[in-house]
């Protein structure tokens, strides 16, 4: 994990979500969908450049995240960012900060859900 870390996303990288409803996603938990099971192929949407994007995210790219030393260790969620609008927000869920040496409490974040 941590070699692909310091290329890839580490946790979207190389894999594919069907949700509940048969929704093709690169997580559950992602709003985006690149089909439907019973009507898209699961190669065709692996093929698709779009869908790809969020396997090269790695944390080296990622808002704070590139100033964190612990970024090659930690699994890194796209579904909820900090910053919903930027695919390169930190990680809602991540509570430490880098610059300060600091973990904060989880409730000061809120929800949002990336695209």
């Amino acid at each position: 994990m941590f070699s692909e870390s310091q290329v890839f996303n580490s946790c979207l990288n190389r894999k594919i979500s069907i949700d509940k409803n048969g929704e093709i996603k690169n997580c559950p938990s992602m709003q985006t969908s690149f089909g439907n099971i019973l009507k898209t192929s699961l190669l065709s949407v692996v093929n698709d450049e779009n869908f790809k994007k969020k396997w090269a995210i790695g944390k080296d790219k990622i808002d704070i995240c590139k100033d964190c030393e612990f970024r090659y260790i930690c699994t890194d969620c796209r579904a909820y960012l900090k910053d919903s609008q930027n695919i390169f927000s930190k990680p809602l869920k991540c509570n430490y900060d880098p610059y300060t040496a600091k973990w904060e409490s989880i409730e000061k974040n809120k929800v949002t859900i990336s695209h």
